[in-house]
């Protein structure tokens, strides 16, 4: 039987990208994003939560705030 297991849902926007502010422009935007999902996961361990990421580039902004908006009415739930 599964258990109920907590979500943390990392986003990233379509526009992110273009963010100029960062000294580092490499090749790799998301790197950061990635290795801070990595060390979370080390703490939370496998059982506590799960870890999800969504591409606002790949999967567009429009549909990050949909998602949004059904996660608010679950949670309302």
């Amino acid at each position: 039987m599964r258990t109920q297991q907590d979500l943390v849902l990392f986003v990233n926007a379509n526009d992110t990208s273009r963010h100029t502010s960062s000294a580092n422009t490499s090749i790799y935007p998301n790197l950061g994003l990635v290795t801070l999902m990595s060390a979370l996961r080390d703490k939370l361990g496998a059982e506590d939560a799960q870890l999800g990421y969504i591409d606002g580039v790949v999967h567009s902004n429009e549909t990050i705030e949909e998602l949004t908006r059904v996660i608010q009415r679950i949670w309302a739930s």
